[in-house]
């Protein structure tokens, strides 16, 4: 049945059209995804949602342009006839549809769209594109022939993608190497709005394809704030409430349950998070925090870079890496919330911290991290930096001095934040 395109401003409309494509598309078995590539009919349905793409890019791009930047160039081109339904060997069509495949999580039909055609001597963007596609699907032997073909042809990218397959390469290995067989050490939660649906079928394929169990947890809206969560809203905060109280709301929802689960240790995730590692809830975290509350493993930061040597993962103090991010990365202005692991005691204590203080209009990062860092760890932050500031504002929210979470980062990271599924280059912005 013909979908029309909803009657609302471009980029809510945007994000419908997403929504809508991506749970189409997430429901294409392998069996429906051969008859296409046989050159069967996609269905009028499909064929309404090529027309929409076509004409709503056109919208976007006239009314809208910064819009159309990487990120979101690249999530509508996914959708487009040209990239996922033209039975073509163009290499260019090829990877975007490998690109779509693999931007819905859908990982092996991806492998199986960049097997049918020799794409080892394509162009360098198309080739570079291939290349983290292979690293994100832990396909380094197919890697290992694009770097060597690059090699070949004397090209000057070859060293850097070969220091960065060492790189994907170790980072896989320090995983492993950290594995409990046997029973789950921590229960992974996935913070989800119901309307981006998109987000968490892209979600839920990549941890299958992981096999990391986990659970979503209905994000909270700050336009909606629950009746029983509203003594949480600090009394001077202004109305309306902007967006950082719903996720602060979300995440108070997953430390209640992680202080009362079974487990040891509980992962919290948003739906941005591309998770890099397999067996994410076997990670023997007993070991590698010993006595911490709180460990971050996003890729903002955990900012490990050619360490290749490394063995296995390392868990480092928390102040010390703000410290040196404060002097290598002085205008760095968030470290994102899409990623950390907490013992059962350190989210009784955030629970206690937010019953006793409520939540302000501050990111959830910040948050975090302000209720991590001890006074005697700020003052090693180097000045001028935002880092500095920011936790400055932090502090000054805090109604009086409550237990400071022992915070570490975990290295090499174990997610990256990519807010549409690619990569970390890219982000979209609101026209």
């Amino acid at each position: 049945m013909q979908q029309s395109a909803p009657d609302i401003e471009p980029i809510d409309a945007a994000e419908n059209l997403l929504v809508i494509g991506h749970a189409q598309l997430g429901r294409l078995d392998r069996s429906a995804y051969a008859a296409l590539q046989r050159g069967g009919d996609p269905g009028e349905e499909v064929a309404s949602l090529i027309m929409m793409v076509r004409a709503l890019r056109t919208d976007i791009g006239v009314r809208y342009p910064r819009f159309l930047n990487a990120a979101g160039h690249i999530a509508l081109q996914c959708l487009t006839s040209a990239a996922l339904f033209e039975d073509t060997v163009n290499p260019v069509f090829l990877v975007n549809r490998a690109k779509a495949l693999h931007f819905l999580g859908l990982t092996k039909l991806a492998l199986e769209e960049v097997e049918r055609s020799d794409l080892a001597h394509a162009e360098r963007r198309i080739a570079d594109q291939l290349f983290e596609m292979y690293c994100d699907m832990f396909a380094y032997k197919r890697a290992d022939e694009l770097v060597t073909a690059a090699t070949a042809r004397r090209s000057s990218f070859a060293i850097s993608m070969e220091q960065r397959l060492g790189e994907h390469r170790a980072r896989f290995k320090a995983a492993k190497r950290s594995l409990v067989a046997g029973s789950p050490q921590a229960a992974v939660h996935v913070i989800n709005l119901p309307r981006d649906r998109y987000r968490k079928i892209a979600m839920e394929n990549r941890l299958a394809f992981l096999a990391t169990p986990h659970r979503f947890v209905n994000a909270v809206s700050s336009d909606d704030v629950p009746a029983e969560l509203e003594h949480l809203i600090a009394s001077h905060a202004a109305r309306p409430l902007d967006g950082s109280f719903g996720n602060q709301l979300s995440q108070y929802r997953i430390w209640k349950s992680i202080a009362a689960g079974e487990l040891p240790f509980g992962i919290v995730l948003e739906d941005d998070a591309f998770v890099t590692v397999p067996g994410l809830d076997r990670i023997d975290f007993a070991a590698l925090m010993g006595d911490l509350d709180i460990a971050f493993f996003n890729d903002r930061l955990s900012r490990w870079r050619g360490e290749v040597a490394r063995p296995e993962l390392a868990c480092r103090p928390l102040p010390d890496v703000l410290a040196e991010l404060a002097i290598s990365h002085p205008m760095l202005r968030a470290f994102g919330s899409d990623g950390y692991v907490l013992s059962a005691a350190g989210a009784a204590k955030l629970v206690a911290i937010a019953e006793r203080e409520g939540f302000h209009s501050i990111g959830t990062d910040w948050y975090l991290l302000s209720h991590s860092v001890s006074a005697a760890g700020q003052e090693r932050l180097a000045e001028p930096s935002v880092l500095r500031d920011r936790l400055r504002v932090a502090e000054r929210k805090k109604t009086e001095d409550g237990p400071v979470l022992r915070g570490g980062v975990i290295s090499p990271p174990l997610a990256e934040h990519r807010p549409l599924g690619v990569w970390r280059s890219t982000r979209v912005t609101g026209g």
